[in-house]
């Protein structure tokens, strides 16, 4: 028969706000069409009494609206300024990481490396985004000495796509780019960066579009800026 899997059908939250008394109670059922409930994964408890209402979600504090006010300028005025703790969380994240990293502190965490202590599951932090950290640390930081809460203003996986142009002599001005381009553009920069590499003049790469009439492919590129072919 092989081995049989189970596949969760049903869970209820383990505390109700409109029913404090119902008691979790998780269904599991075969692939096939009985249902069992897996001695190791303990015994569930029916509810008991009436039959449990439907949980509402609660109103976060501070994401509501005060009445009166613009519904739209005040959701975007909430998204920036979470927006710019997350910032602030991720830079003190850096920081602390590198102490971590710096002074072996997972040691006396009974992990054995950096990588062992940011992979456990109360700190589950994968290897990427904690180097990327680090990186945006010992870059912005560090080495060109802004401010924590200056690097903090733009995202950190933005300040990673712009970190393979960052030189000592152009960091002022990747930085604002970081800051003050989108993603998209930011893209755009690097591409036209690299294809400009190693050729005596800089020349701005073209736009490219499809159009909406025809289909076919358009660009902005004069054509004396269009090599012929050789």
């Amino acid at each position: 028969m092989g081995q049989t899997k189970l596949r969760l059908q049903h869970q209820c939250p383990r505390l109700c706000p409109n029913n404090p008394q119902l008691v979790l109670r998780t269904t599991y059922k075969w692939f096939g069409s009985r249902e069992v409930f897996p001695e190791r994964l303990g015994t569930p408890t029916q509810p008991s009494g009436p039959a449990p209402q439907k949980c509402k979600m609660e109103p976060i504090v501070g994401i509501v609206p005060p009445k009166g006010t613009n519904e739209a300028e005040f959701i975007r005025e909430r998204i920036i300024s979470i927006r710019r703790d997350l910032g602030l969380s991720s830079i003190q994240l850096a920081y602390l990481l590198k102490q971590v990293k710096e002074k072996a502190l997972y040691v006396q965490w009974g992990a054995s490396s950096f990588e062992e202590a940011i992979a456990d599951p109360d700190i589950s932090i994968s290897r990427s985004t904690a180097y990327g950290l680090l990186q945006v640390w010992d870059t912005w930081v560090e080495r060109y000495k802004l401010s924590p809460e200056e690097v903090a203003s733009v995202p950190y996986d933005k300040l990673l796509m712009v970190a393979p142009m960052v030189r000592d002599d152009n960091h002022e001005e990747i930085f604002a780019d970081a800051k003050n381009l989108s993603r998209q553009d930011l893209v755009h920069m690097k591409l036209e960066k690299k294809l400009n590499k190693d050729l005596p003049d800089f020349r701005a790469m073209p736009t490219v579009w499809r159009c909406k009439n025809c289909g076919l492919w358009c660009w902005d590129a004069r054509p004396e800026e269009v090599c012929k072919g050789h």
